[in-house]
């Protein structure tokens, strides 16, 4: 209507705390007031009792280009950390963790995929290895879970672990062998 000011904008919603809403079965109470900053002077991140939320303004950008947060479990954080969280290899999460029931927990990052099996330290796949993993059916494939993170071979060749394998790359491509038990 004329000569009436229009309404004011909704506020912001606070992606850390819409998360936080959304794992509330699980992310426990917040441990500080607030948010604070990551380390890259970008991101943000709020620790709960049950894992923390990371939230950055160019990662996990939805059709409605807004940045979501995205929680990260207690177990699949003590692997990240171990990696430098998002200054490392694997970047921010930008998937949540999925849950396999009585067995472990899957997250996916910027740069590769946590996978950890309950009572077992968890491990990372990335790149080349990761595709073919994948191309063999994951975890659920001949090859199983991760057992070790990617090393050099020598050579110039990199190799992962599983239980039932190993993969290795080198610049020709991936070379998948199982062990005798399968």
């Amino acid at each position: 209507m004329y000569g009436q000011p229009a309404a004011p904008p909704p506020p912001p919603t606070n992606e850390i705390n819409r998360e936080a809403a959304a794992a509330a079965a699980w992310i426990g109470e917040r441990l500080f007031d607030g948010e604070r900053p990551c380390k890259d002077g970008v991101g943000r991140y709020a620790d709960f009792t049950g894992g923390s939320i990371y939230w950055h303004p160019a990662v996990n950008v939805g059709p409605d280009k807004i940045a979501r947060a995205i929680a990260v479990p207690k177990n699949i954080y003590e692997t990240w950390a171990g990696e430098s969280w998002e200054q490392g290899t694997l970047g921010y999460p930008v998937r949540r963790h999925a849950v396999i029931e009585g067995v472990g927990d899957i997250q996916g990052f910027q740069g590769g995929t946590i996978y950890r099996r309950y009572g077992q330290p968890g491990f990372f796949v990335h790149g080349a290895i990761e595709k073919r993993w994948h191309e063999l059916g994951r975890e659920t494939g001949a090859f199983g879970w991760l057992t070790s993170n990617e090393r050099d071979a020598g050579g110039g060749t990199r190799e992962q672990t599983f239980q039932h394998g190993i993969l290795r790359w080198h610049p020709s491509g991936v070379d998948a062998q199982l062990t005798q038990e399968n």
